[in-house]
């Protein structure tokens, strides 16, 4: 008995110190931070020690490909939300490996307008696109809460 009371305690203590790592995915899914750090690290350190610029992009495409696929096919994440968000940047990150790839083979000349237009709309987009859905999921809970306290101040009244 004290053994499991112990186990709790232990179980407890490691979810207080980091939870917060595992809460953005569904519980049976606890497990894929670890994923989500290999990948991170593939393509911040591993891309690196591969030649050429050219190897590196194609091996980043085919990891953001490969992920891609595993959020899809998975759906690790807790809510619906995560999961679009997580698919979204993905997306965005092959989209900009795809220009740096047409770049670096001459396909598209990195001086025109249109590239440099659209590159800087892509990386906008990473920061844009999650601020608004802060800024929505606060308003939700801003609202909530709001409606809330007036059923309770129409209920103190009554």
């Amino acid at each position: 008995r004290n053994r499991l009371v112990w186990f709790q305690y232990l179980e407890q203590e490691a979810l207080l110190t980091a939870g917060f790592m595992m809460v953005a995915y569904k519980p049976k899914m606890y497990w894929f931070e670890t994923v989500e750090c290999l990948r991170k690290l593939v393509l911040t350190s591993g891309v690196a020690l591969l030649p050429s610029g050219t190897t590196q992009l194609l091996c980043a495409l085919a990891m953001n490909f490969f992920m891609l696929l595993v959020y899809t096919l998975l759906q690790p994440c807790a809510t619906h939300m995560a999961h679009l968000l997580r698919v979204l940047y993905t997306v965005l990150l092959i989209f900009n490996h795809m220009m740096a790839l047409a770049i670096i083979t001459a396909l598209v000349d990195s001086n025109e307008t249109i590239v440099q237009v659209l590159i800087l709309v892509v990386n906008v987009l990473c920061v844009v696109v999650p601020l608004c859905f802060c800024l929505i999921m606060c308003c939700h809970l801003c609202c909530g809460y709001v409606c809330s306290l007036v059923k309770r101040g129409s209920a103190e009244a009554d």
